[in-house]
């Protein structure tokens, strides 16, 4: 590997790493969502919590290392690379605000909108992005998927299908 590939990997392993570690703060200073789960009625349409955790997990690392690699590839020398960055950081804010207005506060309401901000933000993302780098593009258009599924389990605890 060049020097350039070199720098790459660890500006995505990094902003990985970081992702992961603001993420799970967000879980560890709001508390597990097993509570909120379980008082939505909304157990059986999801994976087991601790699988869930995983998830997420995976999904913090893979857009941070999306978001690291795109900058560090790309950085200075691309426009959109900036754009795109900053609708991924408005999408990871509103993101991490999601998870307690979700599982703790259960303010349905706010949280399906945060979630529509979330999703938004990331289309424009891949948009961006998609140009630049067709593996950190997957990655957040396969984010777009699951925060759809997110969606649609947000609607039935909002209108209590």
């Amino acid at each position: 590997m060049n020097q350039k590939n070199n720098s790459t990997l660890s500006c995505a392993l990094i902003a990985g790493g970081v992702l992961v570690l603001l993420g799970l703060g967000v879980r560890l200073w709001w508390g597990a969502p097993n509570a909120g789960i379980t008082q939505m009625g909304i157990r059986h349409l999801l994976p087991p919590v601790w699988l869930m955790g995983c998830l997420w997990t995976l999904w913090y690392f893979l857009l941070g290392g999306a978001l690291g690699a795109v900058l560090c590839a790309c950085g200075s020398n691309s426009i959109s690379a900036w754009r795109g960055g900053f609708f991924f950081l408005l999408m990871l804010f509103a993101g991490y605000w999601w998870y307690p207005v979700f599982f703790v506060r259960q303010n349905y309401l706010i949280a399906f909108l945060l979630l529509l901000a979330v999703l938004l933000c990331a289309v424009l993302c891949a948009l961006q992005w998609q140009s630049l780098s067709s593996v950190a593009a997957v990655i957040v258009w396969a984010h777009v998927l699951w925060l759809a599924y997110m969606l649609i389990l947000q609607l039935r605890c909002l209108f209590n299908v």
